[in-house]
């Protein structure tokens, strides 16, 4: 899996012991789409971020330690996606999200 992050993209500091979802939500066009964004959780050792299409195929199954992750560029329009987030905290514990969700529409 191949992720980008760049110095401009922001991080979303959080003060809680769970995980919010920022970003995608709803209906998001194509060209706009941005990363997938949450807020941290304090003690976070690592998050673990799954993102499947509306047939339930994993599309994107990933770890990273900041709170931005970019989507795959092979999201089709017209499918809904739902997506969550699980902060791995020390000792194992997990905190985790609700789950999100976001369709794409063509530009």
């Amino acid at each position: 899996v191949l992720w980008m992050r760049s110095p401009a993209d922001p991080v979303f500091r959080g003060d809680g012991d769970s995980v919010t979802l920022v970003a995608p939500s709803g209906a998001v066009a194509a060209s706009s789409a941005g990363p997938l964004t949450w807020r941290s959780v304090l003690g976070a050792l690592r998050y673990e971020v799954e993102l499947l299409d509306s047939e339930g195929t994993v599309v994107l199954d990933a770890s990273a330690t900041d709170t931005v992750l970019a989507l795959p560029p092979n999201l089709r329009p017209f499918v809904s996606y739902g997506w969550r987030v699980s902060a791995v905290l020390p000792g194992g514990t997990r905190s985790e999200s609700a789950l999100g969700s976001f369709t794409i529409l063509p530009d």
